[in-house]
């Protein structure tokens, strides 16, 4: 009998243990003229996890398409593979989005919910960027500010900054140039993630119920 207490109270401690731990995602894109590099990685308190890594990203303008050529390293070893989404594929994701979101009563709120819990840590934004014409130049510059301003705005209202966030754009009237160096690190408890899961399942399955009540009343009928 006092072995299952034992079984029980560890498994108990394991338990929480996950449920309290930390996941911390830090994201970090370069783009220089035609070279991009995107770093995702991901940690389990200090502990390194997971590593996702596109050196390669090609954007075809006549198809709509976007290439990437990623690598992907865990603890179960690595990966390469090649990926292409196009228009077809993002419609399609749209519209799988459209109907979840049909299904689920709420959503929006649990989301904005466990979003409000999520600590933006690191927020850098550094741009430049230049054409020919010293106007344009300018012009971009200034539609760059406005859209940092956005993103900024967004991201302060649905989530919690630690740290206020750094963006800066510069404009060069040398030359022809577009750069960007963008650093995110942002974390959560894996119980948060969790209830926000059951939750959309609980309001999933409570809509999916209401509606088959619904159409075996309108078959009777």
């Amino acid at each position: 009998m006092m072995i299952w207490w034992i079984i029980s109270g560890v498994l108990f401690l394991f338990g929480m243990l996950i449920f309290l731990a930390k996941i911390t995602i830090d994201c970090h894109y370069q783009h220089q003229i035609d070279d991009d590099l995107l770093t995702v990685q991901v940690k389990l308190w200090a502990i390194h996890i997971y590593t996702f890594s596109s050196p390669v990203i090609k954007v075809d303008p006549k198809t709509l398409s976007v290439t990437l050529e990623e690598k992907n390293e865990s603890p179960l070893g690595t990966t390469d593979k090649k990926q292409r989404f196009t228009i077809n594929w993002l419609k399609k994701e749209i519209k799988k989005s459209q109907r979840f979101l049909q299904q689920v009563t709420g959503f929006y709120k649990i989301v904005q919910r466990f979003m409000k819990k999520v600590k933006v840590k690191k927020l850098e934004w550094h741009s430049q960027v230049g054409v020919d014409d010293a106007v344009l130049t300018a012009q971009l510059a200034g539609a760059l500010w406005t859209l940092k301003g956005v993103v900024i705005g967004f991201v302060s209202n649905f989530f919690t900054l630690v740290h206020y966030p750094r963006i800066q754009v510069d404009p060069i009237y040398q030359g022809m140039m577009t750069k960007t160096n963008f650093s995110c690190m942002f974390s959560f408890r894996i119980g948060q993630a969790i209830i926000a899961g059951l939750l959309i399942v609980k309001h999933w399955h409570k809509t999916k119920k209401t509606d088959q009540q619904g159409n075996a009343m309108d078959q009777s009928m």
